[in-house]
């Protein structure tokens, strides 16, 4: 039974199967946006999903990264796609301190004044990332 690897347009493997048949997939064969690929049954698809290119003929890559790194014949960091995940890590924050800005919030006009601040910085945090490029290395406002 054969493995069948899917590429897109820049060689990066997207879905490994095995089809019912061997015919199913003709090697080289367009199947909508990608094109299939035979590749020995004895692979490890994870392993060679990470590591394998299309690039006429099987090529070695380095893996991935970091999770916001995506395939274009080398890796790209997708900074909008970062960036979406910052700003809903930052929405989350602000959510869960809503309780602080409400009329009836048990809190001194001092506590009150603080919060405001912590929430203005996580509004404003996004413009401040420079040069992260993964969630772990974001040093976050402090809460009150």
């Amino acid at each position: 039974m054969i493995q069948v690897a899917f590429t897109n347009n820049y060689g990066e493997v997207v879905q490994i199967i095995s089809p019912g048949s061997d015919g199913a997939y003709g090697d080289g064969e367009v199947v909508g946006d990608f094109t299939a690929r035979h590749i020995s049954s004895e692979e490890d698809p994870r392993h060679f999903m990470q590591y394998k290119y299309w690039n006429d003929g099987w090529q070695i890559r380095e893996s991935r990264p970091g999770t916001f790194y995506v395939w274009e014949g080398s890796w790209v960091f997708e900074s909008n796609s970062f960036l979406s995940a910052v700003r809903s890590d930052r929405n989350s924050k602000l959510f869960r301190s809503d309780w602080t800005v409400l009329p009836d919030a048990p809190i001194t006009e001092a506590e009150k004044a603080a919060w405001l601040n912590y929430r203005q910085a996580l509004r404003d945090f996004p413009t401040t990332i420079t040069t992260e490029t993964t969630l772990e290395e974001l040093v976050w406002p402090t809460a009150p």
